[in-house]
């Protein structure tokens, strides 16, 4: 059975990290590098023309590391294989959601990029916010700017912002020594222990926490109003 349920769980991080995008790509960023299914390297205008002719929706993004770039295979779905991906997504990210509500965050030990160390004590009497994300997810990456500027909107309050992924320490470095803009989420690296307890497969992945510990809300992918998304969720949880 516990065989079972972890192919279950490979095989949906598989899918969901693949699904659809539905927003653009970002052009400017030269550390991205966009192909075919074939193989073929599209130029800019090339992956232009391809999303105003299909639409975002019908666009699957796959994500991989080349020599420090990120390649992106963009692949046009069919009516069906678009309709399954949606289907399959939408039913395991609202069970997976509700089966976290309510319940207690679960004990965890990890180590920020700045050496500090993480853990229940840390969070205990405060509202903690906690951004799943990896290098490779593009709309991780995307909503960074908006993330920053959710922790300065509560600086000076009981708020902790986190953000584990189980990418290596190393691969982190070099990734942000390559970005002109930080992340002003307390990185947390090696995080797989705590991503197999939650059970997390989608990306980004947000979950906030009560000053006893409970998970009051998850909001799971990305969303252009993430900011008022989370900051009713704080809200409620400070006042």
């Amino acid at each position: 059975m516990k065989k079972h349920l972890l192919l279950f769980w490979v095989l949906l991080f598989a899918l969901t990290i693949t699904t659809a995008q539905t927003s653009a790509p970002n052009f400017d960023d030269k550390n991205i590098v966009y192909k075919s299914e074939e193989g073929k390297v599209l130029t800019k205008d090339e992956v232009k023309t391809l999303y105003k002719t299909y639409g975002g929706d019908n666009v699957q993004m796959k994500y991989k590391m080349n020599k420090g770039k990120m390649e992106i295979v963009l692949k046009i779905l069919d009516k069906t294989q678009k309709t399954k991906i949606d289907k399959q997504h939408q039913l395991s990210s609202k069970d997976w959601r509700a089966s976290k509500i309510g319940k207690q965050f679960p004990e965890f030990s990890l180590t920020s990029l700045i050496g500090q160390k993480i853990s229940n004590k840390t969070t205990k009497g405060k509202v903690t916010v906690l951004n799943f994300w990896f290098i490779n997810c593009l709309p991780c990456i995307k909503e960074i700017p908006d993330l920053n500027k959710l922790v300065d909107k509560y600086q000076n309050k009981d708020v902790l912002f986190l953000a584990p992924t189980y990418e290596t320490k190393e691969d982190l470095v070099d990734f942000f020594e390559t970005r002109e803009e930080g992340f002003d989420y307390e990185v947390l690296f090696n995080a797989k222990p705590l991503l197999k307890k939650l059970l997390v497969s989608s990306y980004p992945t947000h979950i906030v926490v009560s000053k006893e510990g409970v998970i009051t809300d998850v909001l799971i992918g990305y969303d252009i109003d993430i900011i008022n998304k989370l900051s009713q969720s704080i809200t409620k949880l400070l006042d």
